[in-house]
């Protein structure tokens, strides 16, 4: 089976004293993205490889002091002073790549346990690392697909999508993993 797929992601990341208004180099500056996520991933029943490819940019261009401030002055009495001080507008780009290899399973017909070893890695400006881990998921009807937990930077969907047709069936199941 081979799926497609894009999402528009935006993301804000402030200190931890959102009242500071110069640069402390401990804590995380105030920063935002918008990045254009597109995906390609193929599977059958025991493998999954997904591809993504992420262009955005950081800095003011983001919009994401302006809507952490809108949405401040409505909800909160505080507002964060620091976005003056955010990163600079810069291109991003990135390549990620992943592959979940379920290695176990309880229940052919009815699935409720499955458990997958994970591989990924990303390259370029946004963020670069390798890292491996497991997934385990238990519950009743977990469909045949490999959605599990994944970095903060990768496209959320990947994974969603079965390898086969199913009839349609009430599924509830957790998961969770270690990397």
């Amino acid at each position: 089976v081979v799926n497609s797929g894009f999402s528009i992601a935006q993301r804000m990341f402030t200190p931890h004293d959102i009242e500071n208004v110069s640069f402390n180099e401990d804590d995380l500056p105030f920063s935002g993205q918008i990045c254009f996520n597109l995906s390609a991933s193929t599977q059958n029943s025991r493998h999954f490889d997904a591809w993504t490819l992420t262009l955005g940019a950081t800095g003011p261009i983001s919009g994401a002091g302006k809507l952490q401030m809108q949405v401040h002055q409505t909800l909160f009495p505080s507002e964060a002073d620091g976005w003056e001080s955010q990163l600079k507008n810069e291109l991003l780009i990135n390549l990620f790549n992943q592959h979940r290899f379920r290695i176990f399973e309880l229940g052919k017909t009815t699935r409720y346990f499955d458990t997958m070893l994970i591989g990924s890695g990303g390259i370029g400006n946004l963020i670069s690392f390798a890292e491996g881990g497991v997934c385990i998921r238990m519950g009743l009807n977990i469909p045949n697909d490999f959605l599990a937990a994944d970095s903060i930077f990768t496209d959320p969907m990947i994974g969603i999508m079965p390898t086969a047709p199913t009839k349609s069936k009430f599924s509830c199941y957790l998961f969770g993993g270690i990397s």
